[in-house]
């Protein structure tokens, strides 16, 4: 009778513990410094020279040092981060970036520039963040770049120059935050800053949109809340008619409003008048059927910008109101703006007013004396956190509350009535 070995299950203890190590050892970060890769040869190579290697903590360089000798990025398909920036210059016979599907994260920037050969970004697909800025530079045959349709945040500038080809932005309308300036420039393809919209207005601190010969719609939301601000720079020239300057622009973008107590206010301003008689402003209940409710005189000729306001004291609690200007020439000829609207909301809502809006070292609420008692006010930041309670009163219906500490951002002001509603109004901070 044959006794039954038990050799065999060390050995299968040791094959399923090497197989263990084998898959650990798959996923591993490497280079805190970084690489360049100045070859096909050295791209092709990668895989050995580093096995494993997924999670590159520094950055990625691609330049070559012979012309036309990187092709494609398949010995480096496998990585999925790259800790530092991904930079892809003057790589010419490279036709687009399909081998980096896996790519999901960059810590640094993403720039690509000086690529002749590029027409499409089309590969990183899963990459949903970039740490520092999304540059596009002087790539002449580049026209598509919906890869980047997942990725959400920019921690720094965007910059599209010299993309002659490129004829839509689209894919960018995922990005919601970035922390720097927006410079779209030497476009001539590129109609529409369509894609842009969903960005934060915060967080751009300037604006270049220039020799774009045929962009002509730039006013999507994000870029019309940023011109809403008086004091945001921004340099616009040597677009299509609708985007040749700032003016253009911020009359494309609506009348701005405001409603205070009793009134809404309607704020608008050209870039130059040619034979401008003026504006008659119209209102409407539901959209469709506008009524004149004031006339203002236009300066005629007259280069340079100027700015117009009007205060509309006719409206009813509780109502929505569709506004729109008819700017007529002097001999008769007219166009409309768009339609703006505003919702004046409850009598008790409209009992408290805050300003100024935007705010800078202060802001004030101020409360009707016969409506209900105001019995607490709280700001609240972004994230939906209490960062102020403390208030200095003025008299019985007015609050004076300090900013000078509250960094630009959007904030919410919440007033509590004695009854225990809560009205809530936003409130913008620059610095």
């Amino acid at each position: 009778m044959l006794t039954p070995s038990l050799h065999p299950k060390p050995c299968l203890a040791v094959l399923v513990l090497s197989t263990l190590i084998s898959f650990l050892s798959v996923a591993q970060s490497c280079l805190p410094d970084g690489i360049t890769f100045p070859s096909q040869s050295e791209i092709d190579d990668f895989p050995t020279n580093y096995p494993g290697c997924t999670q590159i903590l520094g950055g990625v360089t691609l330049v070559e040092s012979t012309p036309n000798n990187i092709a494609n990025l398949n010995g480096i398909s496998a990585v999925m981060s790259i800790g530092g920036s991904f930079s892809v210059i003057d790589c010419d016979a490279l036709t687009d970036l399909s081998d980096l599907d896996n790519l999901s994260s960059i810590g640094g920037g993403f720039l690509v520039s000086g690529c002749d050969a590029l027409t499409s970004i089309e590969g990183p697909t899963n990459l949903t963040a970039i740490g520092g800025s999304f540059i596009l530079a002087n790539n002449p045959v580049l026209s598509n770049i919906n890869s980047v349709s997942d990725v959400q945040s920019i921690g720094q500038d965007i910059q599209i120059v010299n993309c002659v080809a490129l004829t839509s932005i689209a894919s960018l309308s995922n990005v919601t935050s970035i922390s720097g300036f927006i410079n779209i420039a030497d476009n001539v393809a590129l109609t529409s800053l369509s894609g842009l919209d969903n960005i934060n207005h915060m967080g751009i601190t300037n604006l270049f949109l220039n020799a774009s010969l045929n962009l002509s719609e730039c006013h999507v939301q994000s870029i019309c809340d940023y011109l809403a601000i008086a004091s945001n720079p921004a340099s616009v020239s040597g677009n299509a008619s609708g985007c040749e300057n700032r003016g253009e622009i911020e009359v494309a973008c609506g009348l701005p409003i405001q409603l205070t107590l009793d009134a809404v206010i309607l704020q608008w301003a050209t870039a130059i008048e040619i034979n401008n008689a003026g504006f008659y402003i119209e209102r409407s209940e539901d959209g469709y059927r506008f009524a004149p409710v004031q006339w203002v005189e236009g300066m005629g000729t007259f280069s340079g910008r100027q700015a117009y306001e009007i205060i509309d004291r006719k409206i009813k609690p509780g109502v929505r109101y569709y506004y729109r200007l008819k700017q007529v020439d002097l001999n008769g000829a007219f166009s409309y703006s768009l339609v703006v609207s505003v919702e004046t909301g409850s009598k008790v809502a409209n009992a408290v007013l805050l300003y100024p809006n935007p705010a800078n070292d202060y802001f004030i609420v101020s409360h009707e004396p016969q409506e209900l008692k105001l019995v607490a006010i709280r700001v609240f930041n972004q994230f939906g956190q209490i960062i102020k309670t403390t208030i200095d009163q003025v008299n019985e219906y007015t609050w004076q509350i300090g900013a000078r500490h509250f960094p630009s951002h959007t904030y919410t002001v919440e007033c509590q009535l004695e009854n225990g509603q809560c009205i809530k109004e936003r409130l913008v901070v620059v610095r």
